[in-house]
């Protein structure tokens, strides 16, 4: 089974194929030749702003790479109007 993982980039997707051990670009997932694709996205969002137990664990495993793994942002973000409403919120 081939399997690849895809991030998004301004102008398609990138694609980590671990079997090739190289990155390539694609402009549509429909150009990817794999039998499963991992998409990079969250899953859950955390309540609050400490992130997810699943990024604190990556970072721990890179190291010195750590600051490569980004945090979800809490759902209250995604639920926000606007950014100013957030904002607010955040500093009552």
């Amino acid at each position: 089974m081939r399997v690849v993982g895809v991030d998004g980039s301004p102008d398609g997707w990138i694609v980590a194929d671990p079997r090739l051990r190289r990155l390539t670009h694609v402009r549509h997932l429909g150009q990817v030749d794999a039998d499963l694709i991992a998409v990079d996205i969250p899953l859950a969002f955390p309540d609050g702003g400490e992130g997810r137990d699943a990024e604190r664990a990556a970072r721990k495993v890179l190291g010195k790479r750590a600051s490569s793994v980004f945090s979800t942002p809490p759902r209250a973000v995604y639920d926000a109007r606007d950014y100013e409403a957030e904002i607010g919120r955040a500093h009552v």
